[in-house]
């Protein structure tokens, strides 16, 4: 079953949801850096954001190129403190050059405080990205107490419903989470991720039957959806049909060639039917992939043995 949980990281590692992107409320305008900065009335935000990084650009001059020292068996490229801290001040010239035209940043706390106060959607969203932060931080205890926060929320949309699922499958409540994907479905029957995500939830109450029939749903609307076919594979895998996993597997591989964890799942597949060979050719390209995956270097140390 922590297969379907690391599909659903990749998830959120390859397909940035909208619904986690969503603006605090209050008196901010846009998705990019005006959750970070109060708008002033009067004046655009983006024709004063692109006007400050090219001052920031100009007095900052051209960035300072990287310093290579050899060594044995090749070139490797040090840090450059003179790069970084070129980055620096050409972001704190264009720090200045907003705060010039009167426009101050969110503080952490005020984010925090609107979200505490406000059962609007973007608080749920606001919260469902705070724990995903934490988590990516390795805070696990953090994570849930932003989850926590996010589900105990009113949702009232498509995207609220869908942030809502997403918070109660990291809390493990799937039984919750596949009330909340019935809700965007019916509000929404084209939204491939509810599909996909609902299909993850019932794949971790052992319903893979049903969790195909969502998977196959999320591939029909959109049919170059690679984590779709993979999370599809994995239910197959579950029921004991191997080939058809690897066919999906294949496929995802197809769509998305860097997908290392389609690698690791087909390589599986391999291994139980005895294709000791290309399972580990799987386990191998995985590893070059995302050489921090553990499961991959267990899986192909068990093939050799």
């Amino acid at each position: 079953m922590t297969d379907f949980l690391a599909a659903e990281e990749v998830e959120m590692e390859k397909r940035i949801l909208f619904v986690f992107l969503f603006c605090v409320v209050f008196a901010l305008s846009g998705c990019a850096e005006t959750t970070r900065w109060f708008t002033v009335p009067g004046r655009d935000f983006n024709r004063d954001d692109n006007y400050c990084a090219l001052e920031a650009n100009k007095y900052a001059g051209p960035m300072p190129m990287p310093t290579t020292t050899y060594g044995p068996g090749g070139v490797y490229t040090s840090d450059n403190l003179a790069v970084f801290t070129w980055i620096a001040y050409k972001k704190e010239l264009w720090e200045q050059c907003m705060i010039n035209y009167g426009y101050r940043k969110v503080t952490e706390e005020e984010k925090e405080r609107v979200a505490r106060e406000t059962k609007e959607v973007s608080a749920i969203g606001y919260w469902v990205n705070k724990g995903m932060e934490q988590e990516k931080a390795g805070n696990s205890q953090s994570a849930n107490e932003a989850f926590i926060t996010a589900v105990k929320m009113n949702p009232k949309s498509v995207q609220d419903y869908y942030a809502h699922g997403f918070a109660s499958s990291k809390l493990k409540d799937y039984q919750q989470a596949i009330k909340d994907l019935d809700k965007v479905i019916e509000l929404d029957p084209k939204f491939a991720e509810a599909y996909n995500n609902r299909g993850i939830a019932y794949g971790q109450l052992g319903d893979h039957r049903q969790a195909i029939k969502d998977f196959d749903r999320a591939i029909a609307l959109d049919p170059d959806y690679a984590l779709a076919y993979t999370n599809r594979g994995k239910s197959y895998f579950d029921l004991g049909d191997n080939r058809q996993a690897i066919r999906d597997f294949a496929k995802a591989i197809d769509l998305d060639p860097k997908y290392a964890r389609a690698y690791v799942l087909r390589g599986r597949a391999y291994l139980i039917l005895r294709d000791y060979r290309q399972a580990i050719k799987d386990y191998d390209k995985s590893i070059e992939l995302n050489p921090k995956d553990a499961t991959a270097y267990r899986f192909r140390g068990f093939t050799y043995s």
